[in-house]
């Protein structure tokens, strides 16, 4: 069968469109595409149609647990797993206290368990209570895959975190609010979340 020929029957997405294989192996649309970033194209064995795509986090969005306190000019940085092509539109962290403390976070890949490269930097943000947003400085589009979620600031900062198997986050003195473009090499906290997300919304 050619590669433009498929199973009659079998459904699949295409350019953000749901499309079913006719009787004559042909790729046929099933409907309209879907309206994004409201809908995308999702297949659900064995069909595909237009589905509600809203934003939602990923990470720890909501207060952990143990107080923690995050130093001045260190880098810290935590695993995230983006589990399909998604756009970050936010990235965050929960803030105690409020303060005179102000932070900038990033985007770092992930090489052998560790962070590499920096994909992308934020505005700064003054630390409150609660969520604290900051926005990617240029819009920010990333494939399904494990990265690192990194934070600086400018004066020590009171947040969460919890004692959780398997989970772990790393740390590096650095110079607010500098991130360099490779991660330098860094301390391991194993067992230890912190209270870092993001805010993403799947791509077709």
């Amino acid at each position: 069968m050619g590669a433009d020929r498929c199973d009659p029957d079998t459904e699949r997405c295409s350019s953000n469109t749901p499309q079913r294989c006719d009787a004559s192996g042909g790729w046929t649309d099933k409907s309209a595409q879907c309206s994004s970033p409201s809908t995308i194209c999702k297949f659900a064995p064995p069909n595909t149609s237009c589905v509600s795509n809203p934003p939602y986090y990923v990470g720890e969005s909501a207060a952990l647990t143990t107080n923690s306190a995050l130093a001045a000019n260190y880098l810290f940085a935590m695993p995230l797993v983006i589990s399909a092509k998604t756009r970050l539109l936010d990235l965050g962290m929960i803030g105690r206290t409020s303060g005179s403390a102000f932070v900038t976070m990033a985007l770092y890949t992930d090489v052998a368990g560790q962070p590499g490269a920096l994909v992308q930097t934020t505005t700064e943000k003054q630390l409150a209570v609660g969520q604290v947003i900051t926005t990617p400085i240029n819009a920010l589009t990333v494939s399904a895959g494990t990265y690192w979620l990194a934070a600086i600031f400018n004066a020590n900062a009171n947040s969460y975190e919890v004692a959780s198997p398997g989970t772990s986050y790393r740390y590096v003195s650095g110079a607010y609010p500098t991130f360099p473009a490779n991660f330098p090499t860094s301390t391991l906290v194993s067992n230890t979340m912190v209270n870092f997300y993001a805010r993403v919304q799947d791509q077709p």
